[in-house]
């Protein structure tokens, strides 16, 4: 009896999802990041004019903080508590990227990590670009 009362809260989540996906942002993929002195890619596709805030924080990292290691040379970056703010440059449509660090615990050891991030800009004209972030898990 209690999920089915649930449904409809669902339901309406999953629907302000979709009016939100139309609306653009962006889409990022890329695996998982270890805090083992690795470097990991990661791809972006945003809408020119546009901004794309990501966060970089998985459930095994804790005290997680994040710096710009290399910033873009088309828009710009930001970091945003344990993630980061990425926005293209006016009219820009193509290819940048940039490199972020980051610096956490994970099984009470202290790591680092780069991730670096491909950029594709589109045209603005562009009609759907999903808001979720997928990321593949590697161990």
């Amino acid at each position: 009896m209690i999920q089915n009362a649930c449904r409809p809260f669902v339901f309406a989540i999953s629907l302000l999802a979709a009016q939100t996906a139309e609306a653009g942002q962006c889409f990022t993929t890329g695996p998982r990041y270890h805090l083992e002195a690795d470097t990991v890619e990661w791809r972006m596709e945003i809408r020119s004019n546009e901004n794309c805030v990501r966060g970089v924080r998985f459930s095994y990292v804790y005290n997680a903080t994040v710096s710009v290691v290399t910033a873009p040379r088309f828009g710009k970056v930001a970091v945003v508590g344990s993630g980061f703010s990425y926005s293209t440059m006016p009219n820009f449509r193509g290819e940048d990227s940039f490199v972020i660090a980051v610096l956490g615990d994970k099984n009470k050891v202290r790591g680092v990590s780069n991730i670096h991030v491909a950029v594709s800009v589109s045209d603005t004209k562009r009609t759907k670009v999903p808001t979720f972030a997928r990321f593949e898990a590697s161990y």
